[in-house]
């Protein structure tokens, strides 16, 4: 694993916490972020063939998703830390038929399990502003290793902007006194990708219970 693992300390305390809470995850979140997930399909929109690859799959819907986008020539490959949540997500994905298409894989990035230009695409909604600063930093770096030199990031993120004031301050607030609980920090995508050499291709705003929530498609700028 890249740089030193002892800044991840409180979120590897957190993991009982998130593989306990899988199934009210799953059903907190299946309307709520509905239209995230339907946002960054169409923005990614993968072309039948692609090889896809999710990191934090969660309970899997945005992957299968994913894999009903890519067709059966296609792949998606869909990584987790929590092995309730890939549980979860290899019986959706099996539910959908689509067990063959998808693989599974207990990580926690970074670093990505995969080869260099392994991947079209790589995905991720609302994992990087979970992480650690470190790992945040580290990841974005490490998509850009694993894709194709034409390949394309994109990614849903809690947003510094775009938000509703009194909703983002009680956010703010809540995070602060229960990082346990509300674990994601408003992050700026655009930005965060850029330092890691990407070119933002496409950007949306949206909001999810009074929060912006970012969406960005992004290039390897050279």
């Amino acid at each position: 694993m890249k740089g030193d693992r002892r800044s991840r300390g409180p979120h590897r305390r957190q993991r009982p916490l998130y593989e306990r809470k899988g199934s009210l995850y799953d059903l907190a979140t299946a309307l709520p972020e509905r239209p995230v997930r339907e946002a960054v399909i169409a923005m990614l929109a993968p072309a039948p063939g692609d090889r896809v690859l999710e990191v934090g799959c969660g309970p899997g819907r945005l992957a299968v998703g994913l894999a009903q986008a890519v067709g059966p020539r296609g792949r998606v490959d869909a990584v987790d830390r929590s092995p309730q949540m890939l549980r979860r997500a290899a019986r959706r994905a099996a539910r959908a038929g689509l067990g063959a298409r998808v693989r599974f894989c207990l990580a926690e990035p970074p670093p990505l399990p995969y080869s260099a230009g392994e991947f079209d695409d790589v995905v991720m909604v609302f994992l990087l502003e979970t992480l650690p600063a470190e790992d945040a930093e580290l990841l974005p770096d490490e998509c850009r290793r694993v894709l194709s030199s034409c390949g394309r990031l994109c990614a849903a993120a809690v947003s510094e902007h775009g938000g509703f004031g009194p909703a983002v301050v009680l956010y703010q607030r809540l995070h602060a006194a229960f990082p346990q609980f509300i674990d994601c920090r408003p992050i700026c995508l655009r930005e965060r990708f850029a330092r890691s050499g990407f070119q933002t291709v496409q950007q949306r705003i949206m909001r999810l219970f009074g929060l912006g929530v970012e969406i960005v498609l992004a290039r390897p700028a050279d």
